[in-house]
């Protein structure tokens, strides 16, 4: 067999990534946390997918309005419906340490989930997140309007390594890919569609060499397999 071009592979790569995108975009959602005190509004915006029906995966942050104080609302939207009414959902399980949540669709209109994988992705691999960075929120007198703009990126995974977080072991993912505001809660798959991260982070540094700033900035993914221990661990199968 003759060995394949690296023009054709790469072309063989963006079609896989189109086509997970495709199929993917039916399970991602854009989250809007707010809260109304008299004149006081707050509201905050991440994105989110759902791994199992009526149950979508989260960051944790995005809940919260105050450190120890959540939101009162949380609304979220499907991909291939922006435009229409926002679905209201309830969290069902948090962990703050990790930034992960689990929240609940009681009515859900749509109930496609992704596939999951607990498998760790080897370094080097192409990966891409689909969800809506760089989201706004624009307040009126008697409402509130939120701009989402569905957004892919793509990427490597550079890493996966285990730090200590609160005395607690915990692993990440790290990839190459900018994350920007918004991008909290993306899935990150590989380019069958599979998902093995939600972007949960960025480690972003400033050195200074000879007079000029070097900008650094890596993503950071929690595992998919963290996920579906949560989900498990309150009996939601994935």
């Amino acid at each position: 067999m003759a060995p394949i071009s690296f023009y054709k592979s790469k072309t063989i790569i963006q079609a896989m990534f189109q086509q997970a995108v495709k199929n993917n975009r039916e399970a991602v959602y854009g989250i809007l946390c707010h809260t109304t005190r008299g004149t006081e509004k707050q509201a905050g915006t991440a994105s989110g997918f759902m791994v199992a029906p009526g149950v979508l995966a989260t960051v944790a942050h995005v809940l919260y309005r105050e450190k120890n104080e959540f939101h009162d609302l949380v609304e979220v939207i499907r991909a291939p419906d922006v435009g229409m009414n926002m679905e209201t959902a309830l969290p069902v399980m948090i962990d703050p340490v990790r930034d992960l949540a689990l929240i609940r669709i009681e009515n859900p209109r749509n109930t496609k989930s992704m596939q999951l994988t607990r498998n760790i992705i080897a370094s080097g691999t192409s990966c891409g997140s689909l969800g809506f960075p760089l989201s706004s929120v624009t307040f009126y007198d008697d409402h509130l309007n939120v701009n989402l703009t569905e957004r892919f990126q793509g990427g490597f995974v550079s890493a996966y390594v285990s730090e200590y977080t609160d005395n607690e072991l915990h692993d990440w993912y790290e990839t190459d890919s900018m994350m920007y505001s918004g991008s909290s809660g993306c899935p990150v798959f590989t380019p069958d569609g599979v998902v093995f991260g939600m972007q949960a982070a960025t480690l972003v540094g400033e050195d200074e060499t000879d007079g000029e700033a070097n900008c650094l900035s890596i993503a950071r993914l929690v595992p998919s397999r963290d996920i579906i221990h949560m989900a498990q661990s309150i009996a939601i199968r994935i």
